[in-house]
């Protein structure tokens, strides 16, 4: 079993988790601006970062880079994720099914996407 585990948070106040929980992935934002689909290696998402976020600060992007390759590159099939409902206050808790999918269709403003397996909730007074 792989104890490899994942927070992913389903946008601010967890506005987009039961997109989530429909949708049975997760996904992260940064618009529709660039695909990580041919970006194989940290450099190459640096690179996408700095033509597309051209005033963000050195931070800003080595923050974005290191968000995005871990979600492109770092995430596996059989990796634990989690996403929290500060509404219900509840961890939702599953496992990444499938390889990293550019679909800015699937969920608006989150395009960077991977299917998941939903498998349990946590209450977190249970914790």
């Amino acid at each position: 079993m792989n104890t490899t585990m994942w927070m992913v948070r389903a946008g601010e106040r967890g506005r987009v988790l039961p997109d989530f929980l429909e949708k049975r992935c997760v996904a992260i934002g940064w618009g529709n601006r660039f695909d990580l689909s041919e970006l194989r290696s940290r450099e190459a998402i640096r690179d996408a970062c700095e033509q597309n976020f051209p005033d963000a600060s050195p931070g800003t992007i080595a923050a974005f880079v290191g968000i995005l390759d871990r979600f492109r590159n770092g995430m596996e099939p059989g990796h634990r994720v989690i996403s929290y409902d500060p509404s219900t206050r509840r961890y939702h808790l599953g496992e990444i099914q499938g390889d990293y999918r550019y679909d800015p269709r699937r969920i608006e403003g989150f395009p960077h996407v991977r299917s998941v397996e939903w498998q349990m909730v946590v209450s977190r007074d249970d914790l």
